[in-house]
């Protein structure tokens, strides 16, 4: 258990940027189903995944060789990087000792690292063991399911740690690296066009950076104006939803694009960012204000993507929106369905993932219709 896989070596990713992404893309899962080949009935799984589009396949793949465990798997539009042997699993765990978590997700590291201990020295094997497990489930995520609740009814969840509310330090590299790898999972670079009267053409161009977040993580967003210098939160209680933005295209220029230069964000949002600062030289040359870079339909250059881009970046925003809460969805219920029925067919639980994924983009495809219709009209 002691032998440690991952080294940075193996590529450029910077172990703080890792834990970054982590923070923002990665899951602990504690897997407790029936099994009746068991002295007890119940078998245990721990799972460490990152669930991601597959336009992000890459990174998947970055962060594998990082660790040097795991697998990547591919269902339709939906990969997954997961590590769920135990050696492999240690290696994980060191990882995150040595570059702690951030987020509130820190809390669930420390309940599932208390997992491992219990799986690893096989404590879940006696019936005291195995109850200190569903009492660290009943904490974990989500809770305890259903037919959990009703097999163990007087199960006490364990206390989750209380995180101190730390701030980040502006001044530190190892913190900008964790920013640029946890804006590679939760930001969003959007360029923002709108009627507007005062213009000559009848149009304003705006550009737009927005961190979403649970707003559990208020207090770490919050530090997002001290460490870029910029920029403000806000939150809505009723969504449960808080958001870093920075509007300021000065800020932008001279705060915002600067450090994602020096600190390189990762996978498919790093294509946005490139056409994001492109847009930017546009708009600070004035570019912007002539009829050839607002329409030009004969010729596609990369000047002539001032509504794609706004349209493709808004509907990235609401991706983001929605990926926050429905990708755990996603997590959860498929978690659930192999919890719940061990033994059905993989197709079955494959084809309810699917479901799923056609139901994703069936909001994205309303989402862009409705948005094409706005610009057309």
């Amino acid at each position: 258990m002691n032998k440690t896989k991952y080294t940075t070596n193996t590529n450029n990713l910077n172990p703080h940027f890792v834990t970054g992404f982590c923070d923002a893309e990665g899951c602990f899962t504690i897997n407790i189903s029936k099994n009746p080949r068991l002295t007890l009935g119940w078998s245990v799984k721990l799972v460490f995944s990152v669930h991601l589009h597959t336009k992000d396949l890459d990174s998947l793949y970055l962060v594998q060789r990082f660790f040097g465990v795991g697998s990547v798997t591919v269902h339709g539009d939906s990969a997954m990087f997961q590590v769920v042997k135990l050696n492999d699993l240690a290696c994980v765990l060191e990882h995150f000792n040595n570059y702690p978590l951030k987020t509130q997700k820190c809390a669930d590291f420390l309940l599932f690292k208390k997992a491992f201990y219990i799986v690893n020295n096989k404590e879940y094997l006696t019936e005291l063991g195995l109850r200190k497990l569903i009492s660290i489930r009943a904490s974990i995520n989500k809770g305890l399911p259903e037919r959990l609740q009703v097999a163990f009814p007087n199960i006490t969840p364990v206390l989750r740690a209380q995180l101190p509310k730390s701030t980040l330090d502006s001044n530190k590299p190892e913190v900008k690296h964790w920013i640029a790898g946890f804006v590679s999972g939760e930001g969003c670079f959007f360029i923002k066009t709108s009627k507007s009267k005062t213009h000559k053409l009848g149009m304003s161009v705006a550009l737009n950076f927005y961190v979403v977040q649970n707003i559990r993580d208020a207090y770490l967003l919050e530090s997002f104006v001290h460490v870029f210098g910029c920029g403000y939160y806000s939150l809505v209680e009723k969504s449960g939803i808080g958001t870093f933005a920075v509007s300021n295209f000065s800020n932008i220029v001279d705060n915002i694009i600067p450090l994602f230069e020096q600190y390189p964000i990762l996978g498919a949002k790093a294509k946005d960012f490139e056409d994001f600062k492109q847009a930017s030289i546009l708009i600070k040359s004035k570019a912007h204000l002539t009829k050839r870079y607002k329409c030009n339909k004969k010729r596609k250059t990369a000047t002539n993507t001032f509504k794609p881009l706004h349209l493709r970046f808004y509907t990235d925003y609401l991706h983001t929106c929605f990926r926050s809460t429905l990708k755990h969805v996603l997590i959860f219920f498929l978690n659930d369905e192999v919890e719940t029925k061990s033994r059905r067919s993989r197709d079955e639980v494959e084809t309810k993932s699917l479901s799923f994924e056609i139901f994703f983009l069936l909001i994205k495809k309303l989402t862009v219709f409705k948005l094409n219709r706005t610009i057309i009209n």
